[in-house]
């Protein structure tokens, strides 16, 4: 008699346990997976934390959590995780009674672009481990990496001639009672800006700038029609480095810039447009613009772009950053050109293995590291 009512006891806690965790296992559970950093550098190393508290009375034995977020984040190696077309990663979790546990991941982003995470599955079991119970929750977590810098050692010395003489046309001439600021020394200055006084104090060259009483805004066009189909991804990923790092170099010179490219954003899905501008602030604009852009996504024809900047009839310059030689292509953009009213800069970027190409015209090469 006393084996039967510990049996029908045991079957009733057993099922009073199960109806518990199945009625409140969620209540009181908070779940938050974000990263360390809202914007990053491409290269850069970040964060992924995760805060797990069980605001209740009823302990989790066990807590497993799942998501995935793209495979360009490079965590270290870890038994929990899968990667196939995104990174999946399970974790699992003991909490007690009001107990509140936190994780950080770090890792490195391998790739510049928006990267966020949808949603997550959770799974539950009780204090028998004999049944698991589903959940799913919803967050918005985001990550904006920029497009990795080109160093101007790396810049080739023909292109470097090449950006100093658009800055000279678009600065057409400096005001030498509008001061506007120090700066350390670049190797396309001219030593009759170098101020020696602060030079000295400072143990390292610097220049007086001055802002120019007549300036042309430049519009940058980024052209992400690969030449090489086998080499395309590197080519426009290097395409947009180039890119991020020109207009860098010349919102830092003090030159409006704009930027027209015919990648499209990975939200809008419509070709990236940023309109002029000089501040600093203004780069990390520029630099967010690129680092959006979806290169899986259709890429219209850039002549359409121009044509349409063109008709707008403004102060401006052009710089046409491109790949692309098909048949007629450039012949094609020589036409613009020559028919234009408005000064055109072209600057054709190749990978080393294609061979450098064989263009007519004033056409300034960049070598793309073949690494």
């Amino acid at each position: 008699m006393k084996l039967i009512i510990a049996i029908l006891i045991s079957v009733a806690v057993f099922a009073l346990v199960r109806l518990m965790y199945r009625r409140h296992w969620e209540e009181g559970l908070k779940v938050e997976i974000g990263f360390g950093d809202r914007v990053v550098r491409e290269g850069d190393s970040s964060t992924l934390l995760e805060v797990i508290t069980n605001d209740k009375w009823l302990p989790l034995p066990l807590l497993q959590v799942k998501f995935a977020i793209t495979k360009t984040f490079r965590f270290a190696k870890s038994a929990d995780s899968d990667v196939t077309d995104q990174y999946y990663r399970n974790e699992y979790f003991a909490l007690r009674s009001y107990e509140k546990i936190s994780r950080t991941y770090s890792f490195t982003c391998q790739k510049r672009g928006l990267f966020g995470m949808k949603d997550m599955d959770i799974v539950c079991r009780d204090l028998f481990m004999s049944e698991g119970m589903y959940g799913t929750r919803e967050h918005e977590a985001t990550l904006l990496v920029l497009p990795k810098r080109v160093k101007m050692q790396q810049i080739p010395l023909e292109s470097l001639k090449f950006l100093g003489e658009i800055e000279s046309d678009l600065k057409l001439q400096e005001d030498p009672f509008a001061f506007a600021m120090i700066r350390e020394y670049q190797p396309y200055d001219s030593m009759h800006a170098i101020n020696w006084k602060v030079s000295a104090r400072m143990d390292k060259l610097m220049v007086n700038t001055f802002r120019t009483t007549m300036q042309k805004e430049l519009v940058i066009f980024v052209n992400l029609h690969a030449h090489a189909v086998l080499y395309e991804e590197k080519i426009r990923e290097d395409l947009i480095r180039i890119a991020a790092t020109l207009c860098a170099y010349f919102v830092e010179k003090k030159i409006p810039v704009a930027l027209v490219t015919n990648g499209c954003d990975c939200i809008t899905k419509e070709p990236v447009r940023v309109a002029s501008g000089a501040d600093r602030s203004h780069i990390r604009t520029l630099e967010s613009a690129l680092a959006r852009i979806d290169t899986t996504l259709p890429v219209p024809d850039i002549t359409d772009l121009i044509r349409e900047r063109e008709a707008m009839n403004r102060r401006e310059e052009f710089l046409l950053l491109s790949n692309d030689r098909r048949e007629g292509f450039l012949e094609k953009v020589d036409r613009m050109r020559s028919s234009s009213k408005l000064p055109w800069h072209l600057l054709l970027a190749y990978l080393h293995r294609e061979g450098r190409p064989q263009v007519n015209g004033k056409v300034t090469m960049w070598e793309i590291s073949d690494v």
